[in-house]
């Protein structure tokens, strides 16, 4: 089981986030928590769950006054001669945790660093970024961000709440459904089909108006960033997690010579009653 070492500032995303960390085996592995608003609130509640944490936090706002009283949490990342990036990967943190309350603040701090920083990831080691927002219209924004950063080998995964604030507590963590992009390198885009990849970016902001060809076309980017080796950056088991709550049956031929190698994946398959359409042994 991975040791939860990275924290949010809501209980139920707290949750979320641990039990999809739990599946990407980042075991040696810091999390670097990006929070644009530092409320020191959040970090109090991470503690009280679970005061083991080491938790590696970059403030981007202008509150780190106010959170210093919790010092024996934070780990600066302020070299100015390194980008943000390259100290990440020194410091071997694995996954980026990006937490903020509007799009503005992320268009105007974190978007800018991200496009400085991606050139200095180093390929032989596993980096994911983790955006959350609390605004779930935000989507849409996002997904055009992102085109901006094509050019970068990097895997971003955005969580987009299904509900406001007074309502999460009401919701289990597939009920969440969060939103995912992933951001691929040249060769790699080259490799998918244009109407997946926008449909991949773009998509899951009103993912009730999607069909199960959408669906179906969700399944096969998974296969086909698979068969390019992008493994570490996104577990299969997550995706089938998320297809559940969409569609009863998917063209599962595409992703089946991946899920056969992986059992977990196999045993959630059986779970969730996905139609295995499979001509060969089971």
């Amino acid at each position: 089981m991975l040791k939860r070492r990275a924290m949010s500032v809501q209980a139920i995303e707290i949750n979320n986030l641990y039990q999809r960390l739990d599946s990407l085996h980042h075991d040696e592995h810091l999390y670097l928590l990006v929070d644009v608003l530092s409320w020191p609130e959040g970090l109090a509640q991470a503690q009280s769950l679970d005061p083991q944490v080491n938790m590696v936090k970059l403030f981007m706002g202008t509150q780190l006054s106010n959170v210093m009283d919790v010092s024996p949490w934070v780990i600066e990342i302020n070299d100015q001669s390194k980008t943000l990036l390259e100290q990440v990967a020194e410091k071997k943190i694995g996954i980026v945790y990006i937490s903020t309350l509007s799009l503005s603040n992320f268009q105007q701090s974190i978007t800018p660093l991200l496009i400085a920083s991606m050139p200095a990831i180093n390929d032989k080691q596993p980096h994911q970024v983790l955006l959350s927002f609390y605004r779930p219209s935000v989507a849409q924004g996002i997904a055009l961000m992102n085109i901006g950063l094509l050019s970068f080998g990097a895997c971003i995964e955005i969580w987009i709440p299904a509900a406001r604030h007074q309502q999460w507590q009401s919701y289990t963590c597939h009920q969440t459904l969060p939103a995912r992009a992933i951001l691929l390198t040249p060769e790699l885009h080259q490799s998918i089909d244009e109407q997946y990849y926008q449909y991949w970016l773009g998509g899951f902001g009103n993912w009730q108006s999607h069909s199960d060809e959408d669906f179906t076309k969700a399944a096969r980017i998974v296969y086909l960033l698979k068969q390019n080796h992008v493994t570490r950056e996104l577990p299969i088991l997550m995706w089938l997690d998320w297809l559940q709550w969409h569609i009863q049956e998917i063209d599962i031929e595409t992703i089946l010579p991946i899920i056969r190698q992986d059992k977990p994946a196999l045993a959630r398959l059986e779970q969730v009653k996905l139609l295995v359409k499979d001509s060969g042994d089971e």
